[in-house]
């Protein structure tokens, strides 16, 4: 009888926390709720939503800072 473990890969992206998926989903809508009833520029409630995904630790730093090109 052979045994097959199967492990994820090493680079295999980690599931985010139920809590942080939460956050990630509030900021969105609020970006989006911000931007659409024109409370604020849409460039402006982008950054907001950068900003505050930053500080609630959805995003890190230097994901944050990758994703610009």
């Amino acid at each position: 009888m052979r045994f097959i473990f199967v492990t994820p890969p090493q680079g295999a992206p980690r599931r985010p926390h139920l809590q942080r998926r939460a956050h990630a989903l509030a900021i969105t809508l609020l970006v989006l709720a911000l931007s659409v009833s024109y409370w604020l520029p849409t460039s402006i409630a982008v950054l907001l939503g950068v900003v505050l995904f930053v500080i609630s630790a959805c995003l890190s730093m230097d994901e944050a800072l990758a994703a610009i090109d």
